[in-house]
């Protein structure tokens, strides 16, 4: 786990008046270069922000802003019909994951899965108590997890089960479509079974591979809307040079 640094404040906060029974996760929504967590604990403690949490996690590090006994400024305006009922911010803890495009997305988002994993044990709050501001109060965030449905059962399997978190697979070939799936599946054959995963990109979670390939012009058009993980692109002009540039791969 990344080191924990304390930038504590009591600042727009409710001071001594939170008994933590939920942990919500957010998002900071805010792409801008530098806008990692020290940037928003730096900004919260000046008293620049009109909210507050309890943790502000980037790729690199982690920052604690506010005391588990005071209650952050994060859920209590609501958005529509809350999915789960009874979250205010009086018992709450409130983690958000940095955006910034200097950042590493995956990586801020793994810190964060190990800081909700230390706080359950440390608060004795069960799986079912982590939830979304968006379950909470029906905003919409965490943006990208909302947008990527499958980034949040991936969040919540692992903060649940915690074995294989980290659980790497050494190569991953994603396509889309059904000719540059056979494509895939036929490289995948250079690969032990238990050492290659084959996905269509609408269900690939970023920060599980150790090599991974993209096969195909419209999986490679897509891929760095999802993560900004290196990887190797087969593609060519067209179909037909894309199966040659898979068969150039496979006997390279």
């Amino acid at each position: 786990m990344v080191d924990i640094i304390k930038m504590l404040t009591k600042k727009k906060c409710y001071p001594n008046k939170n008994n933590a029974k939920f942990i919500v996760i957010h998002e900071t929504d805010n792409e801008d270069k530098g806008a990692d967590a020290k940037r928003h604990a730096q900004a919260l403690n000046n008293g620049n922000l009109e909210a507050s949490v309890h943790y502000y996690v980037d790729d690199k590090v982690i920052y604690q802003t506010l005391d588990y006994k005071d209650g952050a400024w994060a859920v209590g305006k609501s958005y529509g019909t809350a999915l789960v009922a009874g979250v205010t911010n009086y018992n709450s803890i409130n983690i958000e994951i940095c955006v910034n495009k200097d950042g590493n997305y995956t990586k801020a988002r793994e810190n964060a899965i190990d800081l909700t994993r230390k706080l359950m044990k440390d608060l004795n709050i069960s799986a079912d108590k982590v939830i979304r501001h968006y379950d909470a109060k029906k905003k919409y965030c965490p943006r990208k997890m909302l947008d990527n449905p499958k980034l949040w059962v991936d969040f919540k399997d692992k903060v649940k089960h915690g074995e294989g978190a980290n659980k790497m697979t050494k190569y991953t070939i994603v396509y889309e479509g059904e000719v540059d799936k056979v494509l895939a599946q036929i490289i995948s054959w250079n690969y032990k079974k238990n050492e290659c995963r084959v996905c269509d990109i609408k269900d690939y979670v970023p920060g599980h591979t150790q090599n991974l390939y993209v096969i195909g012009g419209e999986a490679c058009n897509k891929i760095g809307s999802i993560t900004k993980e290196k990887y190797t692109a087969i593609k060519g002009n067209d179909r037909f040079d894309t199966l040659y540039k898979a068969l150039d791969f496979i006997n390279r």
